[in-house]
């Protein structure tokens, strides 16, 4: 009880009060909070792709380049040797991962522009 008293009577440091979120504003901060998690996902899958190829030599790729899987084709490990047939399906499974969480982000934001969420800067 006296520590409420004190924070009544303006004392700074005694406690702090938690401002618990109406349902309402909840929801609206979900679409921000699953654009987070989508492009960290984004980014951890195109790590995993540069992972794979980088173990076979092969640096400087951008897998989320519209042209990534014809250039996959095409790559050839440190050695000059064709890349190994289920390495490349392996990576095509997790471009297409990369591919589905860009529509999603697209779709998002675009859900989203019209209720004028801004979004922060990210680098992924």
């Amino acid at each position: 009880m006296r520590v409420l008293l004190a924070y009544r009577r303006g004392e700074p440091r005694v406690c702090s009060m938690v401002h618990v979120p109406s349902p309402e504003q909840e929801d609206a901060k979900r679409p921000v909070r699953e654009r987070e998690r989508l492009i960290t996902e984004r980014g951890a899958h195109t790590n995993r792709i540069k992972a794979l190829l980088y173990g076979q030599g092969i640096g400087e790729v951008f897998p989320r380049r519209a042209d990534f899987v014809d250039r996959l084709v095409g790559m050839r490990t440190a050695d000059g040797r064709r890349l190994p047939p289920k390495l490349v399906t392996e990576i095509r499974r997790e471009h297409e991962r990369v591919c589905l969480l860009d529509r999603q982000v697209a779709a998002l934001e675009t859900d989203c522009a019209a209720d004028g969420v801004r979004w922060a800067v990210t680098s992924a």
